[in-house]
């Protein structure tokens, strides 16, 4: 037994206990797809026949070769991994692949995941960024539909899958400190998941008070080129103004979630909580020509009695804090070697629907400070 199965027998009143869970054992890595070999011995006097039609179909330029074929293919759909030495293919992905000669995302499409939806509903800023994180396999095992975290649920619901395995060795003095079972970390195994999973963050953030994020990122970073920081406050302002007061939580963690998930829901590659030598900055999005957006997000709570003086004063402090924070850290510093444009945000909140902006040039040489 493995993947989604898991949820079903777990959740059934008899407590059945005479299945065996195989997700994490090697011996069965390479069971419920195709490998990289069976791949190319199976599939490999097709692939002629499947690059014309991406070449007459302008999905790939005239001089393509089967080689780029194959690597686009590995990039859609390879990368499944269940702690062994083999990765596997998507082998629903592939078949519909090969018969109706286009790229899709057949496998996402393939079923409703009602029970991941509600999850997200009910605890969007947890969903944002779930390949995050380190895990025993104990948690993992231990997964099910009311498990508080995100990774194991999505690891047997198919939409992660194993990224590393870390060993914590015993110390060599030979004392009981030290040691222990392995942990391991996740991340979307392909193009076809991962593009997938924002899709179903788009579908659930459009049938509630999140709606407005769906057209929102083409004029965030419209506003972004223009350096407009005016325009990306007035922006996130009306996008906290189109959410219910109940579905608020006086958390900065919140908004983080928020902002972070219109982004990435909206198409933008944006990664929540990166790890920098300093500290985690909340947002690194990536853009086209290796360009990138710092962002952090600040929350100042509404206190009584605060007049319109006090609320600017309180965004002014909050947003300053926030750039200084993404400087003096220097968030900046592991994207530095590849990126030929880097800039820092701030998105400071005040109450429930003030927003401020304002930005920050990061040097691709070294870190500017602000006074």
């Amino acid at each position: 037994m493995t993947g989604i199965t898991r949820f079903a027998v777990t959740a059934l009143d008899s407590g059945p206990n005479n299945f065996e869970d195989i997700s994490l054992l090697p011996d069965y890595s390479g069971v419920c797809g195709f490998t990289v070999s069976e791949f190319d011995r199976y599939f490999g006097d097709r692939m002629e026949d499947l690059l014309q039609a991406q070449i007459e179909s302008g999905y790939m330029p005239p001089d393509s070769r089967v080689s780029d074929l194959r690597e686009i293919i590995l990039a859609w759909y390879d990368g499944c991994n269940w702690l062994g030495p083999e990765r596997v293919l998507n082998p629903y992905a592939l078949v519909n692949l090969f018969s109706k000669q286009s790229f899709d995302a057949y496998w996402v499409r393939s079923g409703q995941p009602s029970h991941l939806k509600t999850m997200i509903r009910q605890r969007p800023q947890d969903f944002l960024a779930p390949q995050a994180g380190e895990y025993f396999s104990s948690e993992i095992r231990k997964a099910d539909l009311h498990y508080p975290e995100p990774a194991p649920i999505l690891f047997h619901s198919g939409c992660l899958t194993i990224d590393r395995e870390i060993i914590h060795p015993v110390n060599s003095n030979a004392d009981d400190s030290g040691g222990g079972p392995p942990s391991y970390t996740f991340k979307f195994p392909n193009k076809e998941v991962k593009d997938g999973y924002s899709g179903i963050l788009k579908d659930v953030f459009g049938k509630t008070g999140y709606g407005s994020i769906l057209s929102l990122t083409p004029r965030f970073l419209a506003a972004v080129d223009g350096r407009d920081s005016g325009a990306v406050g007035i922006l996130f302002t009306n996008l906290l103004s189109s959410i219910t007061f109940c579905q608020h939580t006086p958390d900065e963690s919140f908004y983080h979630a928020i902002f972070h998930g219109c982004l990435a829901a909206g198409g933008l590659k944006a990664l929540g909580e990166a790890a920098g030598a300093a500290g985690r900055t909340d947002i690194i999005a990536e853009r086209p020509g290796d360009r990138y957006l710092i962002i952090e997000v600040k929350y100042r709570k509404k206190e009584e009695g605060h007049t319109e003086p006090d609320l600017k004063k309180e965004l002014a402090e909050a947003s300053n804090e926030a750039l200084k924070q993404i400087v003096k850290n220097d968030y900046a510093g592991p994207i530095r070697g590849m990126a030929k444009e880097i800039a820092g945000l701030s998105l400071a909140v005040y109450g429930r629907k003030h927003v401020r902006s304002d930005f920050v040039t990061c040097d691709l040489m070294k870190p500017q400070p602000i006074r």
